[in-house]
């Protein structure tokens, strides 16, 4: 399950989802400046990695063995015109490893290489952008959320994955719309798979 957008008036971003059966629930958080703080629903403490780029800032938080609901949202306080994803998985075991990128510009950012150290892990990349949306990605990942900038009110977010067969060093391209700012992170967590 998974859901995505600009934080609202409540500061709710996206919709309710149902998380039920979710055994780890991973957020990109996007805002300008500064990054925004993770809250959701059912009170689950989130595990905050490390920070991207330098004005355009992303972070991916992440929760295992989550409180679940069939109508859980998720919401962020702090930073500026802050957006989130929010990506619930079933058959993770455990976080392994993190890479990140700095500022770039362009149409394309990279997160930085990573090198699973089992077959089947989960790899994942949140990225923000200050202009248009992110619309692509490759090396066998899929995009699953994407959030369109909005200027003065949101920043565009984005998430994708990979489930890799066999373990090998990744270091996936998204690609936006229009050339414009960005930056990226990405980690890998092992599965029971």
């Amino acid at each position: 399950a998974s859901t995505s957008g600009p934080r609202s008036g409540t500061g709710q971003a996206g919709s309710a989802i149902d998380t039920t059966g979710a055994d780890m629930i991973i957020v990109s958080v996007s805002g300008y400046g500064s990054v925004p703080t993770v809250s959701d629903s059912e009170g689950n403490t989130w595990v905050n990695l490390s920070t991207s780029g330098a004005t355009r800032k992303q972070r991916l938080s992440y929760c295992l063995s989550p409180t679940t609901n069939s109508s859980h949202t998720f919401s962020c306080t702090g930073g500026g015109f802050p957006s989130m994803s929010i990506v619930a998985f079933s058959g993770v075991g455990s976080y392994e490893s993190e890479n990140f990128s700095a500022d770039v510009g362009g149409t394309t950012v990279q997160a930085g290489a990573v090198t699973p150290t089992t077959d089947n892990s989960l790899v994942f990349i949140g990225a923000v952008n200050e202009g248009g949306i992110y619309n692509a990605v490759d090396s066998g990942f899929t995009l699953e959320t994407a959030v369109v900038y909005t200027a003065g009110v949101a920043m565009g977010d984005a998430t994708a994955y990979l489930v890799q067969p066999l373990a090998a060093s990744v270091n996936a391209t998204l690609t936006c719309s229009t050339s414009t700012n960005q930056s990226a992170s990405v980690a890998v967590f092992t599965t029971t798979g």
